[in-house]
């Protein structure tokens, strides 16, 4: 299967996504992310263009990417202490 970053781009179309497009693929409110990003603890890199902020789609990926690698080793080790 593809990674994040390519599945995000070829449902997109393009490579940077807005805050509330960051946030429905989060699963999160758009206010959310924004005061993360302002917090300076959102996990992924943005950056703003005039007044609007966006996240590059490799970024979001990347991100995506390594939550699902660490949800596999978890649950592989989970599998190991109770098997």
């Amino acid at each position: 299967m593809a990674n994040a970053a390519t599945m995000l781009y070829m449902k997109y179309d393009r490579v940077r996504l807005t805050v509330d497009e960051v946030a429905h693929e989060l699963d999160m409110q758009p206010g959310s992310v924004r005061n993360q990003i302002s917090r300076g603890v959102f996990p992924v890199a943005s950056y703003t263009e005039g007044r609007n902020r966006f996240v590059d789609v490799r970024e979001l990926g990347a991100y995506l990417d390594r939550m699902l690698e660490s949800a596999r080793l978890a649950h592989r080790d989970d599998l190991v202490v109770q098997g």
